[in-house]
């Protein structure tokens, strides 16, 4: 099963139920196989896992509830009598299609552009899945659109890749790119996590995966904000009104740096995503990557920090395909925030939508513990940062000059 996971990650959150069932025996789990806390133990200082690492483990466990519904999902993906090829990284992206969808209470839209046109689905939503969550009512709207439009153009969309491919024939649609929007982050989280708590919201990612892994595609569902939504019409869609449904789609910019469409002041003529804003006294990078090449700049970045450790790097990025990249730059930056148009629209202009993220890598320390993450001058200047955003006080004069004569 490790080797499996290795080739297909989308394999990996299934597993949670066997782990959690072979160590269901240990102290301080629950019913349900997961960790918990006695209040009595951590008063104490003991560890619930070591309590009961000194225990035999028995013959024979309960399986925990979760175990049986991962079951059924790898055998569900382990259906197919012939392995699904998976698209890793694509030499050649043929076909690229832009899918927006919304749900709200009572009914759903969707818009799927292609080089074919644009085709738009819309309905209302029956009584059951009105009186759901609005998170399932968005991914069920994501999902039931997909299907749709992989059902409808399947034939459409392999003789386009056959068309580039030429000689070979392909029953799959590899090379194909499909970016799902929508406005509800909880869609862009569970899809990218691969599971949910709530058994709803499972069955309906383990849909999207099916069709991912079926067809071998390369699917990305990305969160944008609701205003955008709005300005590209989906949202009129799941309302009914057509005429904001047809309107020309708008595009989500995962392709460009925020110097090319947003920060304004800065020189927009640079190359790569990395230009150097300060020689002396010491060397600082601006780091300004577009949102789809944002994890490939912050492992560029962190290698630079270790080969430079005396530059500071300040990073800055739109909120935009955040599941890529977020998690390492919260990891490795010395403290982060964000620059929302609404406080400063003369900087950041207020038709991006996305609020702009900054992370600062200040230079490593000279002693233990080398980094100036949670020190305590560094965190009474967050503290301050955050009050001044808060009280939309435009005065962050002095508050960057004491962040800079930090290190």
């Amino acid at each position: 099963m490790i080797y499996i996971i290795r080739t297909y990650p989308a394999f990996t959150p299934y597993l949670k139920g066997i782990h959690l069932t072979l160590d269901s025996w240990r102290s301080g789990r629950g019913e349900d196989g997961w960790k918990h806390h006695d209040v009595a133990e951590l008063a104490d200082g003991v560890d619930d896992v070591v309590h009961g690492s000194d225990a035999s483990p028995p013959t024979h466990v309960t399986g925990v509830p979760r175990l049986q519904q991962d079951l059924q999902a790898l055998a569900t993906l382990f259906e197919p009598v012939n392995p699904p090829r998976r698209v890793v990284r694509s030499q050649n992206v043929l076909v690229v299609l832009y899918g927006y969808g919304d749900a709200s209470r009572t009914g759903f839209g969707s818009c799927f552009v292609s080089p074919s046109g644009t085709r738009i689905r819309y309905g209302l939503w029956g009584r059951v899945v009105s009186h759901q969550s609005s998170n399932f009512r968005e991914l069920r709207n994501l999902a039931d659109a997909l299907e749709c439009e992989l059902a409808d153009q399947f034939p459409v969309l392999r003789e386009a890749v056959n068309q580039v491919v030429g000689l070979v024939q392909r029953d799959d649609l590899s090379g194909i790119e499909i970016f799902l929007v929508t406005d509800n982050i909880v869609a862009e989280c569970a899809f990218f996590r691969g599971t949910s708590s709530n058994p709803l919201l499972f069955d309906i990612i383990l849909r999207l995966k099916q069709l991912e892994l079926t067809h071998s595609v390369q699917l990305h569902v990305v969160h944008i904000a609701g205003t955008r939504m709005m300005e590209q019409g989906t949202d009129g869609l799941s309302r009914g009104s057509l005429w904001e449904g047809s309107r020309v789609p708008v595009c989500v910019p995962l392709h460009l740096s925020p110097l090319e469409y947003g920060i304004i002041g800065w020189d927009k003529n640079t190359d790569g995503f990395c230009t150097p804003v300060i020689a002396s006294p010491t060397t600082v990078f601006l780091w300004h990557p577009a949102p789809a090449a944002a994890e490939a700049a912050l492992e560029e970045l962190c290698m630079s920090r270790h080969k430079r450790p005396s530059f500071a790097h300040i990073f800055a990025c739109p909120r935009l395909f955040t599941h890529t990249w977020r998690k390492c730059l919260f990891k490795y930056m010395d403290f982060t925030f964000n620059l929302s148009a609404s406080f400063l629209p003369h900087v950041w202009v207020p038709q991006q939508h996305k609020p702009l993220v900054i992370g600062v890598f200040l230079p490593f320390r000279d002693h233990p513990p080398w980094l100036h993450k949670h020190s305590p001058s560094l965190v009474t200047l967050e503290h301050r940062l955050r009050q001044a955003f808060a009280m939309h006080d435009t005065a962050l004069h002095q508050i960057l000059v004491d962040l800079w004569f930090l290190h």
